[in-house]
Order: C-alpha cells, then structure tokens, then sequence
C-alpha cells in the first residue's frame, strides 16, 4: 500500500492534490509499499508546470522512499468554479505521471514524451483553489517565502560588499605596515651613517 506525505506550498486545494496524487501513484505507480514525499510548489515563472522526480539509488531492490516536486503556476489559471482549468489539470497530472516514472527507474530514453502520457484515471478529478474570506487567494505562505528569499539575497548582496571592503582595507593596512617598517629602516640606516 502507497503512502504519501503530502507538502502543499500552494493555495490549492490540499485535499484535490491529495486525492489526484495517490490516484496517480495507484495507477501509475510501482505497487509498492514504499512511501512518496511530494512537495506541491509555485513556479518562479508565470506558466507551465515542472517537476523532478528521484532515481531510486542505484543497487537498492526495495526502496523505501521516494521523493517528487512538482512545481505549479500560481492560480492564475482558474475556471470559474474556482478549479483549476481541464488543460492545466491535465498538464499537471502527465507530469506527475513522468516523475513517478523517475522515481522508479526509468530514464528520458525509456518514458514516452509527457504530452503523449495518457491518464484515463484523471476522470472528474479537479484541484479547487483556496479562497479566503475577503476573496483572495490564499497566498501567505508564498509572500512569507518571497520575503525570506529577498532578505536573504540582500544579506548576501551586503556581505559580498562588506568583505570586499575588508579585504581592500586589510590590504591597505599591510602596504601601510610595509611602508612603516621600509622608512623605519631607512631611519635606522641614516642614524648610523652619521
């Protein structure tokens, strides 16, 4: 029996991606007892979806675990029952399809091109958006991210700049200490030529 650990990342609905997730892996899947972590992301781009899958390692016969990403637009793509539209839907399910096949063993070379996976078992499946209750959709987590990365990149952005200062300073402190001991010695040598 499947088992999933589901990371949603995104406002989707965590009980859709759940319920298409393992309808995939039943489908799709090795058969195994295995458990699958998939984390459900957004894109840093506006459209497309994207995933990775993990090989499993190489000479282990009973893998334990397995770990897929799959990384969606934001909800910009939503019919107007509030789901997500069938093309995305259905985007979005061959390219769980192709990284449950990595999970799995198979190479580029052994899997069909993701627009030729079919998914008869998608049938009636949808992956609702979360609306808060002012009508927004919920998105906290992501604004939260975006503001971690954005510090993040500016300290690293200031701290690039601070050791580049030290370490022009350091040098202007080391040709200041050479000057120091070459007029030293000068001194030294004319105090006693005289």
């Amino acid at each position: 029996m499947v088992k999933l650990q589901l990371e949603n990342r995104t406002a989707y609905s965590r009980q859709d991606l759940r319920r298409l997730i393992l309808d995939a892996l039943r489908a799709e899947g090795p058969g195994d007892d295995r458990t699958y972590t998939v984390v459900i992301d957004y894109r840093r781009s506006k459209s497309g979806v994207s995933g990775y899958g993990t090989y499993p390692p190489s000479g282990v016969q009973n893998v334990r675990h397995s770990r897929i990403r799959i990384n969606m637009p934001r909800p910009q793509h939503v019919a107007s029952s509030g789901a997500v539209n069938a093309a995305h839907l259905g985007y979005f399910a061959r390219v769980l399809v192709h990284e449950i096949g990595h999970t799995m063993g198979l190479r580029h070379g052994d899997m069909v091109k993701v627009k030729e996976i079919e998914t008869p078992w998608l049938n009636g499946q949808e992956i609702r958006v979360v609306i808060d209750d002012v009508g927004s959709t919920v998105d906290k987590h992501q604004k939260a991210r975006d503001a971690i990365d954005t510090i993040e990149r500016s300290i690293a952005a200031a701290t690039k700049k601070y050791d580049t200062y030290v370490k022009r300073r350091t040098t202007d402190l080391r040709k200041a200490k050479q000057s120091l001991r070459y007029y030293n010695r000068k001194a030294e040598r004319q105090g006693e030529s005289k």
